[in-house]
């Protein structure tokens, strides 16, 4: 009896046992459930900020960006005048010929190379029997005259020696109407005049010798007068942007005078203008050969055309690259604004695929990148129909 009441009791305690393990094991359950559960949800927290960290550093980064953006755009615009006249002064000089006729011309240069090579004026070194080159320090010294190219106003000098600072040629490309530029030179003698402004537009043409024009000009409103001639025009980093042209005198009519603007001609010219006058001591431009005029409202009215664009051919020179390709001038005038213009000539809108809208656009893709001997493809309007020419370029003539 005692051993069934036993054996009962046993029975009974494994079921108790049994019953306590399968509550224990659904609480185990529940609780694994649940810290999986929560082990998802913070896993998925995780994720999210991760997700946000890094939303927040690219937005960091594009603040960054903007931020540099922002310091860059400052220092292009602002400029520590005294510290980048203080940098560069010592490789500006003033530069005096003693004409073969007995006068004397002074005008300014810079040195841009440490062979003693320094960049100024054609006009300035006209027809020179000495050359004088004044520093800032006072030390003078003769130079030579390596090479001058009257059509872009540029001519090259070298000193006997030389050890001192050299100023940078900066890309004019990437001059900005409206960035804050600088003018360094000698007007009217004044040694080391420093004026301030900014670039008022660019793309100007300057009247050239010959009748033929100087394209890619940079206009300027800092003060610059006769002695300017030759100086360099700077950026906020201290490169030369422009070689200043002070021929004001060449924008005077009867009437008024050019007060307030200046003229640079782009350091991008005046690199390729001269590396030739070093290399070879002179320089020639490409020549199509044509006179032409910008096609204006009345000039497109005349002529049916749908928009004024590009230039109107009015003269073709007889055996020019022009004429050996075919190309056409007007064969009858119109009276405009009381001028008698040729029209019913060809049309230039494009030159290698680049679209002409004015002379400047022709001039200056020419001067920068294209030499004598190369080809040219001209897409012109002929009789209301586009067409392609293609020419080969000459040698512009001696002015």
């Amino acid at each position: 009896m005692y051993t069934n009441k036993g054996l009962i009791v046993v029975i009974i305690l494994l079921v108790f046992g049994f019953l306590f393990l399968g509550w224990y094991s659904y609480n185990l359950t529940q609780e694994l459930a649940t810290l999986s559960s929560q082990q998802l949800a913070l896993t998925k927290d995780i994720t999210n900020l991760r997700s946000e960290l890094s939303a927040a550093s690219s937005k960091l980064d594009t603040l960054s960006n903007k931020l540099d953006s922002v310091v860059t755009e400052t220092s292009r615009l602002v400029i520590n005048i005294p510290n980048l006249y203080n940098r560069v002064k010592e490789g500006i000089v003033q530069v005096t010929n003693y004409k073969t006729d007995g006068q004397k011309v002074s005008g300014s240069g810079f040195i841009f190379d440490n062979c003693g090579y320094l960049i100024t004026n054609h006009h300035v070194i006209e027809r020179a029997r000495e050359i004088e080159v004044a520093f800032h320090n006072g030390i003078i010294q003769k130079a030579t005259v390596v090479g001058s190219d009257a059509y872009s106003d540029i001519a090259v000098l070298r000193l006997s020696q030389y050890s001192g600072p050299m100023l940078t040629l900066g890309d004019s490309d990437k001059v900005n109407i409206g960035d804050n530029v600088i003018a360094i030179g000698n007007p009217f003698g004044l040694e080391g005049t420093v004026t301030s402004g900014i670039v008022s537009q660019k793309g100007r043409l300057l009247p050239g010798p010959g009748g033929f024009s100087i394209p890619d000009i940079i206009q300027l409103d800092a003060a610059v007068n006769p002695g300017n001639s030759g100086g360099p025009l700077l950026n906020s980093k201290g490169e030369v942007v422009g070689i200043i042209s002070a021929r004001i005198e060449l924008l005077r009519t009867a009437e008024r005078a050019a007060v307030g603007l200046g003229f640079a001609i782009s350091s991008n010219l005046a690199k390729r203008v001269a590396s030739a006058l070093i290399e070879k001591g002179s320089y020639q431009h490409p020549y199509i050969g044509i006179g032409v005029t910008n096609v204006t409202s009345k000039i497109a009215e005349a002529m049916n055309l749908t928009r004024a664009r590009g230039l109107l051919i009015i003269e073709v020179k007889t055996g020019s690259p022009a004429a050996l390709a075919g190309l056409r001038a007007g064969d009858r005038s119109i009276e405009i604004d009381g001028k008698k213009i040729p029209i019913g000539g060809d049309i230039i809108i494009g030159i290698d695929e680049l679209p002409v809208e004015d002379l400047d656009d022709l001039l200056s893709y020419l001067a920068l990148h294209k030499s004598p001997g190369q080809i040219a493809v001209l897409t012109i309007i002929r009789d209301g129909k586009e067409m392609k020419v293609t020419l080969i370029l000459d040698a512009r003539p001696a002015p």
